[in-house]
C-alpha cells in the first residue's frame, strides 16, 4: 500500500508543479484531470485484484481493493469539484443546459444497454420486470457494475437541485430575484 501512495503522491505532485499560475489556488484542468487518470488506473487494478479474491492474504488482493475504492471516492470528488468550477464560472447557463450536456449524455445510452440486456435475461428467464425496477433502486443494478453510472446519475440531479436551492436562497435573500 506505501508503492502505492507513493505512486499517487508522485503523480499530484508532477501534475501541481507543472501548473505554472501559483496565484490561482484551485486545481487546475490538467490537475484534475490526472487525478482522474489516477483513480481510473486504480479502479482498473481493482478489478483486476478481484481475481485474486481466493488469495485475500497476497498484496495485490488485500491493498489493491482498498485502493480502488479510495479511487472511486476520488473520482468522484474530482467530479464534483469540477461541476462547482463550472458552475461558479458560468452561472445559471450552465445550469440551463445541464441536463442537455451531462445526464441525458449518460442516461441515454445507459437506459439502451439496460434495456437490451433487460430483454435478454427476460427471455433466458433469468429476470423479470419487478426484480429489475427494484434493483435500479436498491443500489445492486441488474446490469453489472451499473451501480456507478446510477450513483453519477443521482450525483448529477442532486447537484443540479442544490444549485438550484442555493440560487434561490441566495437570490430570495439578497432581493434579487
Amino acid at each position: 500500500m506505501d508503492f502505492i501512495f507513493l505512486i499517487i503522491v508522485f503523480f499530484i505532485i508532477s501534475s501541481i508543479v507543472t501548473n505554472s499560475d501559483y496565484s490561482n489556488q484551485s486545481l487546475s484542468v490538467e490537475t484534475t484531470g490526472n487525478l482522474q487518470i489516477i483513480a481510473v488506473f486504480f479502479v482498473i487494478l481493482h478489478h483486476l485484484s478481484q481475481i485474486l479474491r481466493d488469495y485475500p492474504d497476497s498484496f495485490l488482493s488485500s491493498r489493491l481493493i482498498i485502493a480502488g475504492r479510495l479511487a472511486v471516492g476520488l473520482f468522484f470528488f474530482v467530479s464534483g469539484y469540477g461541476l462547482i468550477k463550472q458552475y461558479q464560472q458560468r452561472g445559471q447557463s450552465y445550469l440551463d443546459s445541464f441536463f442537455k450536456k451531462k445526464v441525458m449524455r449518460i442516461f441515454l445510452p445507459f437506459m439502451l444497454a439496460m434495456v437490451i440486456y433487460f430483454i435478454y435475461r427476460n427471455l433466458i428467464g433469468e429476470l423479470n420486470f419487478f426484480t429489475a425496477m427494484y434493483s435500479l433502486v436498491n443500489g445492486n443494478p441488474f446490469v453489472g457494475n451499473g451501480w456507478f453510472t446510477i450513483m453519477i446519475i443521482y450525483l448529477y440531479i442532486a447537484f443540479f437541485i442544490s444549485a438550484y436551492i442555493s440560487k434561490k436562497m441566495i437570490c430570495s435573500s439578497f432581493l434579487c430575484c
